[in-house]
């Protein structure tokens, strides 16, 4: 009993490809267990028949290893001070028995959660990100994450200081277990913060230029994100979060238009001679445009339509837990014209009506003053 296809050290779930037990001469019966940190240990079993070349053929070991992946919180945070450690891999331990009942072969296989093909080893050290450079507003989530290999992260700010443009770099040490992903926080409050801090001074974020996120090994650039902060005044600015293809949360922003559609779900019925509404669901649908994007922000877009989870953002905070029903890419290569996509979404609460009150206007004078003034 022969068996190959297993990658030493693991692998992203996508990347999984076939394992080949060849050498047989019956059935074989393989007993699975399935454990890692944050998730119940599972165990199953399966019985194989070889084909004709007397090989076992498996298949989807990654598609399962998925399935047991926990999905990662969500965690508000402006400050760099803070960061989240996920041990965001599981193992598959497999145990092959013969016709006849006896133990012949076990192997066993790591996985690192992707939901889609990355063609990255366990241990790149770089970021688990699409981007290289993109756009950010100021009351955006920006999230980092990466795998842990004894590499340093490093913060870099340029801003302005009378009059003078300024750079400032600042390292960020992490003596975490091999494997372990991070993820830090780098959105512009959390940059102004920091900035603050390490200068004793008190700018705001109108001082920032840009600034970077770089990943070194030793004295080398490894990976670096480029942020520019939007300061554009949009009509329409709706914020989302969900989980990228590596499970980490991700945000983005879309700065179309956005439309919205309800309908009515009632039921009917006699009620003491009388003919009234029993039950009645309006149900709003919003149609949500991102604006022209670049492929980058496309790809993301998809990811977060295959995410398990997608939130509204408003007001420094999680919004509605919502429930992509549409999405329309109309897209054609080389193109010409900027890439627009519509996506259709509702709330997931099933009850969609929030209380609203329009507060007293604060206005400095008013009819007070006719009689405390003379």
């Amino acid at each position: 009993m022969v068996i190959t296809g297993i990658i030493e050290g693991g692998v992203y779930c996508r990347d999984m490809g076939d394992v080949v037990i060849s050498n047989l001469t019956g059935s074989i019966t393989v007993k699975y267990r399935i454990s890692g940190y944050g998730i119940a240990a599972a165990t199953f079993e399966e019985v194989y028949f070889p084909d004709s070349s007397g090989s076992v053929t498996i298949n989807g070991l990654g598609e399962v290893a998925l399935d047991y992946f926990p999905d990662q919180d969500i965690k508000i945070v402006h400050t760099t001070t803070n960061h989240t450690i996920v041990k965001n891999y599981l193992r598959i331990d497999a145990d092959v028995y013969n016709a006849s009942g006896n133990k012949e072969k076990t192997f066993s296989q790591s996985f690192h959660f992707s939901k889609c093909r990355t063609a990255l080893s366990h241990n790149d050290k770089c970021f688990l990100s699409r981007f290289s450079s993109r756009m950010v507003r100021e009351d955006q989530l920006v999230c980092v994450a990466y795998n842990c290999w004894g590499q340093t992260l490093v913060l870099g700010i340029a801003y302005k200081s009378e009059g003078v443009a300024r750079f400032l770099k600042v390292n960020f040490f992490t003596n975490n277990t091999p494997g372990d992903s991070i993820i830090q926080y780098f959105s512009v409050a959390s940059v102004v913060e920091r900035l603050n801090m390490e200068l004793n001074a008190s700018f705001t974020s109108d001082d920032i230029i840009y600034y970077e996120a770089d990943l070194y090994s030793s004295d080398t650039l490894i990976d670096k994100i480029h942020y520019d902060i939007d300061r554009k005044h949009y009509p329409q600015i709706t914020h989302f979060v969900f989980y990228n293809c590596f499970g980490f949360p991700e945000t983005l922003y879309f700065t179309g238009r956005d439309e919205r559609t309800s309908e009515l779900e009632a039921s009917f019925g006699s009620v003491m001679g009388n003919y009234l509404k029993i039950h009645t669901d309006l149900i709003t649908s919003h149609t949500a445009n991102t604006g022209y994007i670049n492929e980058t922000i496309r790809d993301c877009v998809e990811d977060m339509v295959h995410s398990n989870k997608v939130y509204l953002y408003q007001k420094d905070s999680l919004g509605d837990l919502i429930t992509i029903t549409g999405v329309e890419f109309t897209e054609s290569k080389p193109r010409t014209e900027p890439l627009n996509i519509k996506l259709t979404y509702r709330v997931a609460d099933k009850c969609q009506r929030t209380f609203t009150r329009a507060r007293l206007p604060e206005k400095i004078f008013d009819k007070t003053f006719d009689s405390t003034f003379d």
